[in-house]
């Protein structure tokens, strides 16, 4: 093949700004943070107290839990699609150059709809992908 079909022209937003590997200090600096800041916010309005004794704290930082979650486990689900991409090579009927073209034009995302999607709350890696015959 031509071009690795690992490597991707244009990055999507979801790319960029989740799916890439960063540092670990990074990840791991967003995830503390994003977990301390309800509890934080708690000891300031000095409800820290009743929100430990009640058991009321597994709420605050559930979502920031999901969130640290997706910040480590993203870069790895990015990496495996393109072994995925890879694997299938040898059951597509086609030369290595449509395949590879096939690859980028399957994997354009439009940045306008993938913004505006986001915004909605759909998943990033629904937008705008149809399946092609070749």
């Amino acid at each position: 093949m031509t071009q690795d079909s690992g490597e991707k022209p244009a990055a999507s937003i979801w790319f960029r700004l989740i799916g890439r590997r960063r540092p670990l200090w990074i990840t791991l600096g967003i995830g503390i943070l994003l977990i301390l800041a309800p509890l934080v916010a708690a000891y300031l309005d000095g409800l820290l107290d009743d929100l430990l004794s009640q058991g009321h704290w597994r709420l605050m930082i559930g979502p920031a839990v999901v969130i640290a979650y997706i910040l480590i486990v993203a870069p790895f689900v990015e990496q495996a699609e393109a072994g995925v991409v890879d694997a299938f090579r040898p059951l597509v009927l086609i030369d290595d150059d449509s395949f590879d073209r096939l690859v980028v034009e399957a994997s354009r995302v439009n940045p306008i709809g993938e913004g505006g999607r986001l915004r909605l709350g759909c998943r990033p890696w629904c937008l705008d992908r149809t399946v092609v015959a070749p």
